[in-house]
């Protein structure tokens, strides 16, 4: 990533339309601890300290994600799936803007 800098990482619940790739909700959890995340997710054996990867979201993490959050997600396995996504935020060297 020539010209780019990484800012922060920025994590979310994303909430799918159960069966589907259509996200209904996406719940900010960016201020829940690395190491808290790492506590309740098991990073991919090929590796992924940092939890960059996507992932599958099962009841008990949800419930355990649900205690960090102020509106909680929604806990209905019929209608929704759950996935934990990560998305960089970096700043362009060369003109100081922000890129999302």
């Amino acid at each position: 990533m020539k010209n780019k800098k990484l800012l922060r990482v920025e994590r979310v619940i994303e909430v799918l339309k159960k069966g589907t790739n259509e996200v209904v909700e996406e719940i900010d959890i960016s201020h829940i601890q690395l190491e808290l995340l790492l506590e309740i997710f098991k990073p991919h054996e090929r590796g992924d300290p940092l939890l960059y990867d996507p992932y599958d979201i099962n009841e008990e993490q949800l419930l355990k994600l649900n205690s960090y959050l102020r509106n909680p997600a929604s806990n209905d396995s019929t209608k929704y799936d759950y996935n934990l996504a990560s998305f960089g935020v970096y700043i362009d060297t060369n003109t100081g803007k922000t890129l999302e």
